[in-house]
């Protein structure tokens, strides 16, 4: 795949665009799209629920992207999924919040120094799930040289995100806060999704190699060194309470000195 002059993630929604697995919660996202101000990229907050998309999560996030100067290569994470804000009174905003709360997916904040407050959260189904179609998460190859996007992955796994949790992976991509690291051989590790994984991933041509299942989520970017003729990789695993994930304490560091390359080079 060799795609020149695209966005990293799509750019607004168009009026047909809501998404379920079921009519009737895409019915409720289509209800939800139909009733909301949504002009594109550009769109301006006011009273009226807004789409936003690229949404507040990104695009990219925080955790910014790795380089392969060798290949002259960009290997970034991206959130797919839209938002829905809208700007309330600051009596509405000071109601729910008299400094800033986070429920959960939602957040409310008073604009300081404005007589309004923002009430923005995930443009999702009654069910919790997504409006827009998967994947949800990706991880995108972008060459520097000539501004083509190479290829785009999905990245992360929705078993541990919905009411209740499937006994098995279901590769739609998530929510990822962080961002991904790359050693000279071309391997790609990168943890920052919301399903308690971190993964290898092949930097030339986008195939997952290799997963580990981690305590919590890792919101954060990996680390790499070399000891007594062993690579390990360092990663801080927290969880995050946006999505209501469980939440820890752990520093895991783990050796990849047999995992490979398909081009039998070795990390």
């Amino acid at each position: 795949m060799c795609i020149r002059d695209s966005p990293l993630v799509r750019h607004g929604l168009g009026p047909g665009d809501a998404w379920g697995l079921t009519f009737w919660d895409k019915g409720q996202c289509q209800k939800r799209l139909d009733e909301a101000n949504n002009e594109g990229i550009y769109t301006p907050l006011g009273t009226q629920p807004t789409i936003l998309q690229p949404a507040a999560l990104g695009g990219v996030n925080w955790g910014g992207g790795a380089v392969w100067p060798d290949q002259n290569l960009l290997l970034v994470n991206v959130n797919t999924t839209a938002m829905i804000a809208q700007i309330l009174p600051i009596q509405d905003a000071i109601k729910a919040s008299a400094e800033r709360v986070m429920e959960g997916q939602r957040i409310i904040a008073p604009l300081s120094g404005t007589p309004y407050g923002l009430d923005m959260g995930p443009f999702v189904s009654p069910w919790g799930i997504p409006c827009t179609p998967p994947p949800w998460g990706e991880l995108v190859a972008v060459d520097l040289k000539e501004g083509t996007i190479l290829w785009k992955s999905t990245l992360g796994s929705i078993h541990e995100l919905g009411p209740i949790p499937l006994p098995f992976e279901l590769e739609w991509g998530t929510p990822n806060f962080g961002g991904p690291m790359i050693t000279a051989s071309g391997l790609v590790f990168i943890a920052a999704t919301t399903d308690r994984r971190i993964r290898a991933f092949d930097a030339t041509a986008g195939e997952k190699l290799w997963s580990f299942k981690l305590p919590v989520d890792a919101t954060a970017t990996p680390m790499t060194f070399e000891k007594d003729g062993r690579q390990y990789i360092v990663i801080v695993a927290g969880g995050h309470h946006f999505f209501e994930r469980p939440l820890g304490d752990y520093v895991l560091a783990v050796s990849y000195t047999h995992l490979t390359l398909p081009t039998n080079r070795e990390v």
